[in-house]
């Protein structure tokens, strides 16, 4: 054998070793669970895992600080009762900007601009909105966190900044308010940013719902023209200019009423039905501990390539659908709820099957981490842009004909 094929041999040897796993003794080992190929497994089995508890459970804690989408309006239907929602954001300066000298100029007109996302229960035709904009008798804060569904600020009563009605439609990207009710007095401030939101203290935006089309607006807070422009000169009329003034740190109020409905309770049996309702509604809470458990002593070495957890839409007209279902857990070792851990190989899915009118989640990796665990507390189902979207769905419960179930696919 001559010394080059030797060399050869050595090299090819040890790389191959490089790629080969060395954890063989680790059974809590993930590997190969995003590798399997559904459609090239030999002598595989397949079972559908009922769930023995799901309920939907209230949302009121919902944290509403710092979204970059925000809703504002009101609707009310038979099924989910009236939900309203406001917006409190703070007024600052320019991210660039550290102080301003508003004492000498005078303030000829004061623009809101508000950029529009979509409009809810359709974006195909136009409401007439009536604007509410007040100022704040206390700051916004900065802390994000500190803001929930339930969440309100207190408003000066003597600064009605704007009180009109506005039609609102698909073409209209950008809403202009032009306010008023002494809003120069309110930005007539020099010094540096944090005595600027201090005095200001920040805006809160409602549609009234005595005087508007039934509907709720979300708008783009992460949008450049999304913003407070003041107009203004000095002591020459003609010598005119502008300043743009931020708006940030949003947060969303929530406000439910379900009276003649069947919601309102903390937690409400999900038998038959199980209700999904954004802006601090509900989330569903789904239990498959018994099954899993009967599923894990008849297959204790089973291998599960595919688990596809599937949440059949009730029978009913509910509008717009949610674009989409997210999954997420509380281990109980860490008592922290987080997105199952599919999510980060992603291929989650969570959208909705026209097929068999069901939403789809694929979620192997949290199924054989339960299996593993000998344990369910129960998979958390959220509407993805709760914050954001008035969107709602009822699907079917355990117990229906046709219910929340998973399916497995498995070697073992």
């Amino acid at each position: 054998m001559s010394r080059l094929f030797r060399r050869s041999l050595l090299a090819a040897t040890a790389a191959l070793l490089a790629v080969l796993p060395v954890g063989c003794t680790e059974e809590e080992s993930d590997l190969g669970l995003g590798l399997a190929n559904r459609g090239t497994l030999y002598n595989a089995r397949t079972a559908t895992l009922q769930a023995n508890l799901a309920y939907s459970q209230r949302d009121s804690a919902l944290a509403t600080g710092g979204s970059d989408y925000n809703i504002v309006g009101n609707y009310s239907d038979p099924t989910f009762g009236t939900v309203g929602a406001e917006i409190y954001t703070q007024v600052a300066l320019p991210s660039r900007t550290s102080t301003i000298n508003f004492d000498s100029v005078t303030v000829d007109s004061v623009v809101l601009t508000l950029v529009r996302e979509n409009l809810y229960p359709t974006d195909s035709v136009s409401y007439n909105f009536h604007f509410e904009v007040m100022q704040l008798a206390e700051a916004v804060s900065a802390e994000d966190s500190a803001y929930r569904a339930y969440s309100t600020l207190p408003v000066n009563p003597a600064r009605r900044l704007f009180d009109s009605t506005l039609s609102i439609g698909q073409g209209d990207s950008v809403i202009r308010l032009r306010l008023g009710g002494d809003v120069a007095t309110m930005l007539n401030y020099t010094g540096d940013n944090t005595g600027f939101v201090d005095f200001v203290k920040g805006l809160r935006l409602r549609l009234d719902p005595t005087r508007s089309d039934p509907g709720m607006l979300t708008l783009n807070f992460a949008a450049t023209n999304t913003r407070l422009t003041a107009h203004y000169h000095y002591g020459n009329e003609n010598d005119t200019s502008h300043y743009d003034f931020s708006l940030s740190h949003p947060f969303m109020h929530f406000s439910h009423d379900y009276a003649g409905t069947a919601l309102g309770a903390d937690s409400i049996d999900g038998s038959a039905l199980l209700y999904l309702e954004p802006l601090g509604g509900y989330r569903l809470r789904v239990v498959f501990d018994s099954a899993l458990a009967a599923f894990r002593t008849a297959h204790p070495r089973a291998v599960v390539h595919n688990a596809e957890m599937l949440l059949p839409v009730a029978e009913g007209d509910w509008g717009e659908r949610p674009d989409r279902i997210v999954a997420t857990y509380t281990p109980a070792a860490t008592g922290r709820e987080g997105y199952i851990n599919d999510y980060l190989l992603g291929g989650v899915d969570g959208y909705y099957h026209a097929a068999d009118s069901a939403y789809h989640l694929l979620l192997p990796r949290h199924v054989q981490g339960l299996l593993r665990s000998g344990i369910d507390l129960g998979t958390i189902l959220n509407i993805n842009s709760r914050r954001s979207s008035a969107a709602r769905i009822v699907l079917n419960g355990n117990r229906a004909d046709k219910p929340v179930c998973i399916t497995l696919v498995y070697t073992e």
